[in-house]
């Protein structure tokens, strides 16, 4: 996965799948495959990452409140 800046200076995120093609055996001349923008699915996983923090820092709060209702 690599990361590029469009003409309009937008920050996109793309994938790369392909293999090379030889002249002579020594050079790469072209590159056969595809370029796939997964620019969503890197901001879906971001987000995933971000609610998994607040879930754990919500989960930490329960966890602290419920050790000091106990021992109330």
């Amino acid at each position: 996965d690599l990361r590029i800046h469009t003409l309009q200076g937008e920050l996109r995120h793309i994938q790369l799948v392909g293999r090379p093609l030889f002249a002579h055996h020594k050079y790469v001349t072209h590159v056969h495959g595809t370029v796939m923008d997964i620019t969503a699915r890197k901001q879906a996983q971001l987000q995933l990452v971000e609610q998994n923090e607040q879930l754990r820092e919500i989960n930490q709060q329960l966890d602290r409140f419920v050790y000091s209702a106990a021992h109330d």
